[in-house]
């Protein structure tokens, strides 16, 4: 890829976590840490799948905020498929004891 990194990091969850999205968004801006955070950085008009593909393709860092919502979410699955092909660093944020799904932890796996 050959595209120049834009954000530093894209962050990825489900809509039912959106407040704790929202706090770690604020606390990255608040430090000058430029973030992508959907549906924030969603032109008008723009579609969503398009919006999200082409930021993961600018950023540097992918914080997955990882809960029994985003291990069940397709569109999650999705991100962390794409962060991984771009070569994103991924770091999960933790807020629910449980177990990744295993299409989702080999995805992992990959970069441990």
């Amino acid at each position: 890829m050959n595209m120049q990194k834009k954000y530093d990091v894209f962050i990825s969850y489900s809509h039912k976590d959106k407040y704790i999205a929202d706090g770690i968004c604020a606390n990255f801006e608040a430090n000058s840490v430029k973030c992508w955070y959907a549906p924030r950085d969603i032109k008008p008009g723009e579609e969503w799948s398009d919006a999200i593909m082409s930021a993961l393709e600018r950023s540097k860092v992918f914080i997955l905020v990882f809960s029994k919502h985003s291990n069940n979410s397709i569109q999650v699955y999705n991100e962390i498929t794409t962060a991984v092909k771009n070569g994103c660093h991924i770091i999960p944020f933790c807020v629910d004891s449980v177990e990744m799904k295993k299409q989702r932890s080999c995805l992992l796996d990959v970069l441990l």
